[in-house]
């Protein structure tokens, strides 16, 4: 019988070592959060452990607003976000190459523009609007819902804010109108009306997982399919009515722990607002020629009339839909 030498034996356990390196990946992957239904995904998948079942180690990072988390991703504390795609298109055009993974969800319903009680289209041009974000996103999603309508609010200079801030500002009569997220729409009071909400053309506020394109190219791509199969699981777990109250439970822990919801009817108000994709329209939307492609080409278009420094990507830059297509299906 043959004996390895120790030199040999050790070289064997450094090459078992380092394919269970690779077997693992090269995470944990940081992902940021907020409190927002349409990503409670995130913590579903966290939570269930369908990370987990794909060999990966995640660590998701909660932020208390839209613009924290977004922040954080700037500056490279977390690998991956999601986040509004027109959100995403800034980020490409003002800052460095990104990589969208896929398109999950959409608003709809979950982000409103209002103006005070009592006063015209007329009366409101040229006044700030209010944004919770002030990208490329809200503005165009104004330019869709509103149509034709669009015209008196164009020029209206932008007054960004956090979400708390921008409903101190209307209630004490420093704004007139503005676009707000849930869950603060209902803190607005009687004298907002609500004009038009995500919900009024749906695929208006799309959104998506997405990375620098540096970051996303040093993920293996095993790793990539395992994230992107967790996130569908989670979506498909969350879509079953059975699992109200665990989600419920679930999200309160993690990204609505600082801001709870109030209820199970809260939890289905907000569901309604922001939904994840079901499958048939999570293939459609992230298909060649499918909505995420439109919806790129559109705000490129809309970008070239108002913010040419903004238009000079393709829809190719940012978003490959075969290479989506190929972290959709099994290897």
């Amino acid at each position: 019988m043959l004996h390895r030498s120790r030199p040999c034996r050790l070289a064997l356990v450094a090459l078992w070592l380092g394919l269970q390196g690779l077997w693992a990946g090269a995470g944990p992957y940081r992902i940021a959060t907020t409190p927002w239904m349409g990503w409670a995904f995130l913590d579903v998948a966290e939570a269930k452990g369908f990370w987990k079942e794909q060999g990966l180690a995640v660590e998701l990072r909660n932020y208390p607003d839209g613009t924290s988390y977004l922040d954080a991703q700037l500056a490279r504390v977390v690998d991956l976000s999601c986040a509004m795609v027109g959100d995403v298109v800034w980020i490409h055009t003002h800052r460095a190459p990104v990589r969208i993974l896929l398109e999950t969800d959409w608003s709809s319903g979950g982000d409103v523009f209002f103006v005070r009680k009592g006063l015209a289209p007329a009366q409101l041009e040229g006044r700030p609007i209010g944004y919770y974000q002030d990208r490329y996103a809200l503005p165009f999603f104004l330019k869709q819902t509103l149509g034709a309508e669009f015209g008196p609010f164009q020029a209206c200079p932008a007054a960004v804010f956090t979400p708390q801030d921008l409903v101190a500002q209307f209630r004490a009569g420093r704004l007139d109108l503005g676009v707000l997220c849930d869950p603060y729409v209902a803190e607005l009071g009687p004298e907002a009306v609500i004009r038009c909400t995500s919900g009024t053309r749906p695929g208006s506020l799309p959104e998506c997982l997405f990375g620098f394109r540096d970051v996303v190219e040093r993920i293996p791509a095993r790793d990539l399919r395992g994230l992107v199969r967790g996130i569908v699981k989670a979506q498909a777990w969350m879509q079953a009515p059975e699992h109200a109250r665990e989600l419920f439970d679930i999200v309160q822990a993690r990204s609505f722990r600082d801001s709870p919801l109030r209820d199970l009817a809260d939890l289905a108000s907000q569901v309604r607002h922001a939904p994840t994709h079901p499958p048939g329209r999570l293939r459609r939307r992230n298909a060649p020629g499918g909505g995420l492609e439109q919806f790129l080409a559109g705000l490129q278009r809309f970008l070239t009339r108002h913010d040419p420094a903004g238009a000079g990507y393709r829809p190719g830059d940012l978003f490959d839909p075969e290479w989506t297509g190929r972290l959709l299906v099994a290897p």
